[in-house]
């Protein structure tokens, strides 16, 4: 199938050898090029030979590459972007936009999109980005979309941004409890938690009290780039865990699931408050919210019901021990999630 990336007011391909009057645009420019590498406007000899150096750098697995950025009707030429592979599961990003889209949100727009397609397709650990004083307006850009400062080289006026990949690692806070980025070092008291037995009774692996089962949940926990560790709103004490995952850019959707709390916590408004806090995130940037739970486990079933989401999907699959086990999956949307005054009793 072939590689798509698009947003709601443009359209991405890889750039190509026809670009070439597209580039030329680009970077006959003064202005354009004025806070970029190039710096000052470039012969058409010189325009054609990065075009050909551009279009080599795209032989790596998409999202990586230099796309030709259009208008979602294929009519205007805005830009180019590019991911590029760095060492250490991380990557560069970078834009060139025609001088009258300045302005319009288009860089926020296709740079979020690039590190979204970075961060779900290939899995990467961070995407970093280099500004120059002189360009606050690019710096404007990178924070808004959530990059962090981490270098400043005074000698060349250059500023170095970094944002690691945690966008679906939220720090959420509420009244009964917050949650933060699930971490390495965060195993035993996690596990201090999860070792209670009847947590899992009615969970697909009801092993996973035992040390070793819980290990392998826990690392693939941060695998994933999704996990979340709850805490109680004063932060004093660890609950239990939850995940965003299966993240979809495209049909602007993502799944919650993994979740456990500790059992003094069951009962009351504690997961009434954590599926609120992670729905009212989610919904800032997908339309629907899938929630994955054990065929066994009627009590999330019924919690789920309460809230309007809908069973949609059956999903079989084996567990650790070779048992096939059967997950339900429900679909809450946006527009239902709005009208429910359910949630406005919590």
């Amino acid at each position: 199938m072939k590689y798509e990336l698009k947003t709601r007011r443009t359209h991405l391909r890889r750039l190509n050898q026809n670009d070439f009057s597209n580039l030329r645009q680009l970077e006959s420019d003064a202005d354009v090029v004025r806070y970029t590498r190039i710096k000052t406007p470039r012969t058409e000899v010189e325009t054609q030979t990065r075009l050909n150096d551009q279009i080599q750098r795209n032989d790596g697995p998409e999202p990586y590459g230099i796309w030709a950025v259009e208008s979602a009707d294929l009519s205007e030429f805005i830009g180019w972007f590019m991911l590029v592979s760095k060492p250490n599961r991380s990557a560069e990003i970078g834009y060139m936009i025609v001088k009258k889209f300045w302005g319009q949100g288009f860089a926020t727009e296709v740079c979020r999109c690039l590190v979204e397609a970075g961060f779900n397709t290939l899995n990467l650990a961070s995407v970093q980005a280099v500004t120059e004083d002189a360009n606050p307006a690019s710096a404007k850009i990178l924070e808004n979309i959530g990059f962090q400062l981490i270098r400043r080289e005074a000698s060349e006026s250059l500023n170095y941004f970094e944002l690691k990949n945690r966008f679906w690692q939220p720090s959420l806070h509420g009244k009964l409890l917050k949650t933060e980025p699930l971490q390495s070092d965060q195993f035993e008291e996690l596990y201090q938690v999860a070792s209670d037995p009847l947590i899992w009774k009615v969970h697909p692996n009801p092993l996973r009290y035992q040390r070793d089962v819980f290990q392998k949940f826990f690392d693939s926990g941060l695998e994933r780039h999704g996990a979340l560790l709850i805490k109680t709103a004063d932060g004093k004490r660890v609950i239990g865990s939850s995940s965003f995952y299966e993240y979809n850019h495209y049909l602007r959707e993502v799944v919650i699931g993994y979740t456990f709390l500790s059992r003094e916590y069951w009962g009351g408004n504690y997961n009434k408050e954590l599926k609120k806090l992670m729905l009212e995130y989610a919904f800032k940037f997908v339309d629907t919210v899938y929630f994955d739970v054990g065929e066994k486990n009627i009590r999330s079933q019924k919690a789920l019901d309460k809230i309007g989401a809908q069973l949609v999907k059956k999903i079989t699959e084996p567990d650790p021990r070779g048992q096939i086990v059967l997950t339900l999956r429900y679909q809450i949307h946006r527009a239902d999630y709005d009208q429910n005054p359910y949630w406005k009793r919590i």
